[in-house]
């Protein structure tokens, strides 16, 4: 009986799925071990993997006792018994309301509802931008919304009055416009909590500007408010009435060099280049790439390095991450690249470190923390004393 309900479960969600959320796939995770994706759906078909626990597979159809799967490149079929659906619905939270809820995808068309700042609908499906000067729509259970008034959010639950996002990867530009060719108009610290009222191409709308959405995670007001009530309480009692603004501050500085020794002497020459450029294949300050820049900021010092990121974890002697010292090298490896280090930087202290990042961001600095580089570290070479 839970066997059949889970199926028929299955089958509205997936039927909704196609008619309504094209863009949305509706996954499933294998749910025990051993489990035999077959040619057919017949438990005499020919095995074409054999699955194990807690495997991801896209759902294609639903028959009577077998789901149609896709894994890796693949299209069989397994029992129904040992996949359990997941619902991969989308939702996006209101950055700037109250929002109109129209009848159909446009301006003029009837109001029927809105949406109040901070409140998280769900996504049936989006209707793109025809052309230039025209605005994407979301389809939600109730009407349509202006997909520039929203932002992504991957809690449903989440409450609260306003958007926010916490910059992962700092000091983050702020753009004029939402493009990287646009005019700089400040930048924004590593941990910083920033309430957003949009979003558009990629870009999240602020008070100043734009910042690019690859560099931050989702947040909360509870977060922003915590901030808040810290960074008042640490400020001096000598500061001016121009540096006790709140929170939505944006203007950051790169830290004062610290210490001496030939390492913290790389990690304070490495500083003076944030903000400069990247340049897929540079090695100058006319623009970096993160092994153009790790090479030229040593060759200063007459140390000769490896070009790539791989080539580096040859160099200098072996460091464990708990013993990162300035001026180290770091070394990273992207999720599915055949490279053994897919991109470097040079740890400053504090367990940070600045490297040449992205066409969006230029030479930034980054803490070891963030979610990207905490899993993907894969080593450390110092090369000075």
């Amino acid at each position: 009986m839970k066997h059949t309900a889970a199926r028929l479960t299955a089958a509205v969600l997936l039927a909704g799925t196609m008619i309504t959320t094209p863009a949305f796939a509706l996954t499933g995770t294998v749910n025990d071990n051993g489990v035999r994706l077959r040619e057919e759906a017949s438990t005499s078909s020919t095995v074409l993997k054999s699955l194990s626990n807690g495997t991801n597979v896209e759902i294609m159809d639903t028959l009577t006792d077998w789901y149609k799967v896709s894994y890796n490149g693949k299209t069989g079929f397994i029992a129904s018994d040992y996949v359990t659906i997941k619902d991969d619905s989308t939702y996006v939270q209101v950055a700037d309301g109250p929002l109109n809820i129209r009848e159909k995808p446009t301006t003029d068309s009837k109001k029927i509802g809105s949406l109040g700042n901070g409140k998280v609908v769900k996504i049936l499906k989006l209707i793109e931008a025809k052309s230039d000067g025209e605005i994407a729509w979301y389809q939600t259970e109730d009407g349509y919304i202006a997909a520039e008034y929203v932002v992504p959010c991957d809690d449903p639950d989440r409450k609260g009055s306003a958007a926010y996002v916490k910059v992962e990867e700092g000091p983050l530009n702020i753009r004029s416009e939402p493009d990287t060719k646009s005019e700089k108009v400040g930048t924004v610290a590593a941990g910083k909590i920033i309430e957003v009222n949009g979003m558009t191409d990629g870009w999240y709308k602020i008070g100043e500007g734009y910042i690019s959405a690859d560099y931050v995670v989702q947040s909360s007001a509870d977060e922003a408010k915590a901030q808040e009530k810290k960074d008042s309480g640490s400020k001096s009692q000598g500061s001016s009435s121009s540096d006790s603004q709140s929170n939505k501050s944006t203007t950051s500085s790169v830290p004062a060099p610290q210490g001496s020794g030939a390492g913290q002497d790389i990690a304070n020459y490495a500083l003076q280049f944030v903000g400069y450029p990247y340049v897929y294949g540079g090695s100058s300050p006319k623009g970096f790439d993160c092994s153009g820049f790790t090479s030229y900021v040593y060759k200063q010092f007459g140390y000769g390095i490896s070009r790539t990121a791989s080539g580096q974890l040859d160099n200098g002697s072996s460091v464990s991450r708990s013993q990162l010292q300035p001026g180290d090298l770091v070394m990273f490896k992207k999720g599915g690249s055949s490279k053994r280090a897919s991109h470097v930087g040079i740890y400053i202290g504090g367990n940070q470190f600045v490297h040449a990042s992205t066409s969006k961001t230029g030479v930034i600095i980054s803490s070891m923390d963030s979610s990207y580089y905490a899993t993907g570290f894969v080593g450390a070479r110092r090369l000075a004393g």
